[in-house]
This record gives C-alpha cells, structure tokens and sequence, in this order.
C-alpha cells in the first residue's frame, strides 16, 4: 500500500451494518499500522487497531485507557456507546458479527490481504468456479464496472463480453441500456439475483447477475453471460455465495483477501491442536456452542496425485461458494485428503446441503464424491471427535453411491466393528469357523445371516436346499459347531465377522 491506513478507511470497509456508533463522533482519524485481537489485559503495540474481545462496559473502558497508553490508534468493542468519553477513538459495533469477520475486514483494509496460503486463490478462480457451477461466461466488475476478474472465454462469448473483457470495461451502450432497464439499482441489495433478458440489438445475450457488497458499500457485481445451455437449477444460490464471497475479496486492493476463516483456525477447530475455547473467541463462538462436523471424500480415481491435489482444491472452491450461500457461519478446511465442515447448531437441514453440495461435486469435477455427517456435538472442544466419527462413516460405506450418509444410518456397523476389534484380543475367540472352507464358511454366514431358514439361505447362494443341508452337515462334522446350540451359532458368526 502507498501509504498508512486511516480509520475512516478501515470503517468504510466495516460499513454501517457493522458499526453502531463511533466515539468521539468527531475527533481525529489516525493511522492503522496493525490489527491485534486483544483480551482484557493484553497489552497493545503503538498504532494497532485493537479488537477487545470479550471486552464490555467498565472492562471496555479499561482496556480503552490501557490502549491509549500504550499508543493504540484506536478500539472495536461490542455491546452499547455509554459510559464516559473515551481517551481514544472506541468503534462500537453489532453484537451479531463475528471477530473473525471484524478481523478479516480490518486486515484487509490495512494490510491489503488476509493471508498469503489461501485455498482459494483470489477473484480469477471464483470466477471460473462461478463459470463452472452455473454454466455460463462470467464477469467480476468493480463499482465503476471495470473488469476485476473473468472465466475462460470460448467461442460463445458474446459482442458485449468480448468488448467487455478487451476494453477491461463494460461497453457504454450496454451500460446504457442497462441503466434505462433500472438493472444497477436493482443490484442492490446484493442477494437478488437478476435475469437479464437477450438485447440482439447490441450482441447481448442474456444474463445474470449479482451486486457485491460490503455493508451498504457497494463493491461491485458478478455477470454470467448465457452460452445457449441452461443454467443450472441453483444459479441463484451459487451468486448468492459468489457474492458474499467477492465482497471478502473485493474489500482488499487487488482483490485477494480470503475466506472470513483464515485456514490455521478451522484446522485448530477440526483437530483441537489450538485451545478450542480461544479459537471460538476468536470466531466470535460460545465455547458451548453445538456444532455439527461432516467429511467429504471425493474418491477421486485419477492416479495422478497432482491431479487429485487440484480436484481436492477445486472441491474446496465449490463448497466454499456453497457454503457462502448457505449461511454466513460455516469452517471449511481440509486434512487427510478430506474437505471438512463444522457449521454451528444441532445439523438440522445439514443433510440436505450436503446432499446440494455433492451433487454439485459430482457433477463438476466427474468424481463420485460422497459425504458423512457426524452427530452433533455439544461444545466447539468436541470437534476433533466429531471429526473422527464422520471420518468412519465414510470407511464403513465406502462404495455403496449413497451421496451422503449420517450416522444414524450406520451406527449399528460402527458399533459392531468396536465390539469385533474388542473381542479380536480375547484369547482362544477365534477357532472353529477358522477349520472351514471359503466354501463352507460362506455358506455358514448365509444360513446363520437367513436365521437358520435354509430355502432362504440357499436362494442367497444360488444352491438347491438339499446342497445347502449337506454343507450345513459338513460343517458340523468339520468344526463340531453345533448349529442347534444358540451360543455356538453367536460365536460362529463372531468367528466370521472377525475373519471378514
């Protein structure tokens, strides 16, 4: 950047539905150097814009004297203006956001960009993931409708497109036009996507479109130009998410800033490596908050690991525009091959996402990515478990196509595989089924899984009955299991699942 940053800037990026009041109204608007998430007691750095976390009333106001000491340039707090006058500028902002957002905004207006290790690269790739899950032309424009960023452009681009992209400006008479259609005024507020009819008068196909915002500032808009295909069923959705998500990155110069979460935080949450109660502070979370974790494995085919290293990330990109559009509180990360996500609540109407999400995934990135959803969990600290649970309902339905499964669905199997890697340590468990053929143990599980019904069980095997009762006779005289003592056909079949 040129030069500091004021804190009018910095609250510009904030916008007027973050800040609530700044005291004193009028007074000096100093230079940011820096931005601290502070605790009551923390001491500041000469020039830092500090973020009292946990900070309300006689606490505020004593962290406000602390800050001004030691050279603070100024202090975000929540909850109401009241109290004496400040001895620095003190913003007061909305109960509602998130330190993290606060943070993210904060860094963005004074250093230029959250984090250099982003998964998502910046504007270029939301627009090709945008240009993917709409099927369409897209374009990033800021406020004065320059281009910002584009998707790849083909031989369906349209007149307005290509001058739009060669003159790194949306031509006037299309602007024109579009002005005469009151479209600009409807881009705002920013979640109304807009269906621009055809103009062949200028080379105009038609379109979409989404403004991008950040509090009542605008920033700019997303286009998706028509190819002749349609769009796909949640357009709509996905420029909602692409919006909120450009507005993220639209707040810093050069339009890189990243997600809300940096990518150290939600690994700290799905792994527990960081103190989970600090972490939720910072996220603006009760430590007691329920939270719900699902895991999504992309079973990705492709040998090649640099190819599955890209799809892992391009999986990324797509649910992070999902998740943008879903609602504003969900932590994407990934671990093990994985993409994670922990969204806040008891999970009700996760399942269904998820399900919107896959599909997505599938269709996108032509793998037969599935999704397992964990049981909710009571505090932010049980996330790591929570983790581990989704991780083995995705081992126990490996392959079965069912593109998201929870819990509920296969908690039996879980249980049991505990209860056989128990029993595998009893000494002396395993013995009888062990003497049979594959043959023979085959035909063991049929008969004991069919609960002794032999027409049942032979159907099962594609055998006549008479050939299922003379193996039924061979087993007996092989292992000495008797087949009419209850105890020995449950430990048959512990003997079988442990050989499984």
């Amino acid at each position: 950047m040129s030069g500091p940053t004021l804190l009018d800037a910095v609250l510009a990026a904030f916008g007027d539905t973050v800040v609530r009041a700044v005291r004193p109204s009028s007074g000096p608007n100093p230079a940011i150097t820096g931005v601290a998430l502070l605790e009551p007691g923390d001491r500041a750095e000469p020039g830092q814009l500090v973020l009292a976390i946990g900070a309300r009333g006689e606490q505020a106001l004593a962290m406000a004297a602390d800050a001004a000491r030691a050279g603070a340039a100024a202090l975000v707090v929540k909850g109401p203006a009241t109290g004496p006058e400040p001895p620095l500028p003190v913003v007061h902002i909305d109960d509602g956001v998130r330190w993290d957002q606060v943070e993210m905004l904060a860094r963005t207006a004074v250093e230029g960009s959250w984090s250099d290790d982003a998964s998502v690269t910046g504007l270029p790739a939301l627009a090709e993931t945008v240009a993917t899950l709409v099927g369409g032309l897209v374009t990033i424009e800021d406020a004065a409708h320059q281009v910002v960023a584009y998707s790849h452009t083909g031989d369906d681009a349209d007149w307005v497109r290509r001058e739009t992209i060669m003159g790194r400006r949306c031509p006037l008479p299309y602007r024109d036009h579009l002005r005469e259609q009151g479209v600009f005024r409807r881009l705002w507020p920013p979640d109304e996507v807009i269906a621009i009819p055809a103009h062949p008068a200028i080379g105009a196909n038609k379109r979409l479109a989404v403004g991008v915002q950040a509090g009542s500032r605008p920033l700019g808009s997303i286009w998706v130009q028509h190819t002749g295909t349609p769009f796909s069923a949640d357009a709509a959705e996905v420029l909602r998410g692409a919006s909120r998500l450009a507005a993220l990155r639209m707040a810093a110069p050069g339009g890189n800033a990243t997600m809300a979460v940096p990518p150290d935080f939600a690994y700290g949450l799905l792994t527990g490596r960081v103190d989970s109660e600090l972490l939720a502070r910072q996220l603006g979370l009760d430590a007691h908050t329920p939270m719900s974790v699902a895991a999504v494995d992309l079973h990705d085919p492709e040998p090649d690991s640099a190819a599955k290293e890209l799809h892992l990330t391009q999986a990324l990109d797509v649910a992070s525009v999902y998740a943008a559009a879903y609602r504003h509180d969900v932590y994407l990360t990934r671990a093990c091959g994985l993409v994670y996500l922990m969204v806040p609540g008891d999970g009700d109407g996760v399942g269904d996402w998820l399900g919107g999400l896959v599909a997505a995934l599938r269709q996108n990135l032509g793998t037969p990515a599935q999704a397992a959803l964990a049981d909710p969990v009571p505090k932010v600290a049980e996330i790591p478990a929570a983790k581990e649970q989704a991780y083995q309902v995705l081992l126990a339905v490996a392959g079965s196509g069912e593109p998201v499964v929870p819990i509920g669905a296969v908690r039996s199997k879980l249980l049991l595989r505990e209860a056989l890697d128990a029993l595998a340590a009893v000494p002396g468990l395993r013995g009888a089924a062990d003497a049979l053929s594959p043959e023979l143990a085959k035909s063991l599980r049929a008969h004991l899984d069919a609960f002794g019904d032999v027409g049942a069980a032979a159907a099962a095997l594609h055998v006549h009955p008479n050939t299922l009762r003379y193996r039924l006779r061979r087993i007996k005289e092989v292992s000495g299991i008797d087949l009419d003592d209850p105890d020995q056909r449950l430990l048959a079949m512990i003997q079988l699942r442990l050989a499984d």
